[in-house]
C-alpha cells in the first residue's frame, strides 16, 4: 500500500466517521423522541445506512450504472427512513444537528 493510498483511505475514513457522526446525532434525537427504535446504536446504525449509500453511489458515478438523479435520492432516502421505522411526517424534521436522513444526496 502506498502513501497515496494511505492517506485517500484515511481522508475517506474521516469523512465516513464524520458523517455518521452528524447522522447519529439525528437518530439519537429521534430516539429520544420516541420515533425510532431505542435499541439502535445510533453510530453502528448511521455508519450502515451511510455505507449503503456510498455504495449506490459508487455504483451509479463511478462504475457507469444509469440510474437517475432524482430516482436514486428519492430510493436511497425511501430505504433510509423504512430503516429507521420513522414516521414519514417526522421524515422531514431535522435533528439537532441540523440534517436530516432523507436529504442524503446533494
Amino acid at each position: 500500500v502506498t502513501v497515496a493510498e494511505r492517506t485517500v483511505a484515511e481522508w475517506r475514513l474521516e469523512r465516513s466517521r464524520e458523517f455518521a457522526r452528524r447522522a447519529a446525532v439525528d437518530i439519537a434525537s429521534w430516539q429520544d423522541r420516541g420515533l425510532v427504535d431505542q435499541a439502535l446504536d445510533p453510530v453502528v446504525t448511521a455508519r450502515s445506512l451511510s455505507s449503503m449509500v456510498v455504495r449506490m453511489a459508487y455504483f451509479v458515478y463511478a462504475v457507469g450504472d444509469t440510474i437517475a438523479y432524482e430516482d436514486l435520492v428519492a430510493n436511497l432516502s425511501r430505504l433510509w427512513v423504512n430503516a429507521l421505522r420513522l414516521p414519514v411526517d417526522a421524515a422531514g424534521a431535522t435533528g439537532p444537528s441540523g440534517t436530516c436522513a432523507p436529504v442524503l444526496i446533494g
